[in-house]
């Protein structure tokens, strides 16, 4: 549980081999109904549904990731500062950057 966990933090040493919270697990439906309310709410985010990330390539400056629109098929390219790459354990956008998964898809 959440709480026994926040016990064998508390128990020990703070070498920075624990985390300061416990994880914490929440259905994805539940996650994704909140987080897009809030993206909704936000007029800076272009929040985009039944896409396909194909690949993301760092450069010195920005971000290029090539999606595809899922409705039409139309192949698109965004140049952008950041990525945020939430796709989960077989994410398109960490492959492409040839970042690893660090200790598998779930970590408890």
């Amino acid at each position: 549980s959440v709480d026994a966990y926040r016990d064998i933090i508390a128990s020990s040493s703070s070498d920075g081999s624990q985390p300061q919270e416990p994880y914490q697990r929440i259905s994805q439906a539940l996650f994704e109904a909140n987080l897009r309310k809030r993206c909704e709410a936000d007029p800076l985010i272009d929040l985009r549904f039944s896409w396909k990330v194909e690949s993301v390539e760092e450069t010195e400056e920005s971000a290029k990731t090539v999606a595809i629109d899922l409705k039409t098929n139309d192949t698109w390219t965004f140049i952008s500062k950041y990525v945020i790459g939430c796709d989960g354990a077989s994410s398109r956008a960490r492959r492409s950057l040839q970042i690893p998964l660090d200790g598998g898809p779930t970590c408890v």
